[in-house]
């Protein structure tokens, strides 16, 4: 499967950020992530009068999943309002922590709720990352 330029570009800038972003959930600073850890993006592609609703749900739903299923991992939430497209980058610590979370109850609870307000089906993709690269100082 071809990957779009542009989400490339998403994640290169989302992964390049990662040292410094601080999740709206999160409890504790979160690890960095490191190279080798799997990567899954995933994008809803709204109807244009379901957009609103599903961006909320997709934000505050999977937030919510998230915590209630209890593993860490950081996650980026990517809004193109032009394209009524939500996209979901997250980074896993490990692959038995993805295929928990991809077979998680609270999970599929909210890609039910989701299904019927998408012009398309949720296109799902999965990555290593390989390399992380910041220039921040981070305070230090």
């Amino acid at each position: 499967m071809n990957t779009p330029p542009r989400m490339l570009a998403a994640g290169l800038l989302l992964f390049s950020l990662t040292a410094a972003a601080v999740p709206a959930v999160a409890q504790e600073p979160i690890t960095p992530p490191e190279e080798g850890d799997p990567v899954i993006v995933y994008t809803h592609k709204f109807k244009p009068a379901e957009f609103e609703a599903g961006k909320k749900l997709v934000i505050e739903g999977f937030s919510d999943a998230i915590v209630d299923h209890g593993h860490d991992r950081l996650t980026f939430f990517m809004v193109d309002e032009h394209a009524t497209e939500v996209v979901v980058v997250s980074v896993f610590p490990d692959e038995a922590t993805m295929k928990d979370w991809q077979a998680a109850g609270v999970r599929h609870e909210v890609l039910e709720k989701l299904e019927p307000m998408r012009r398309q089906p949720l296109i799902f993709q999965t990555f290593t990352l390989e390399s992380l690269h910041t220039t921040m100082d981070n305070g230090q």
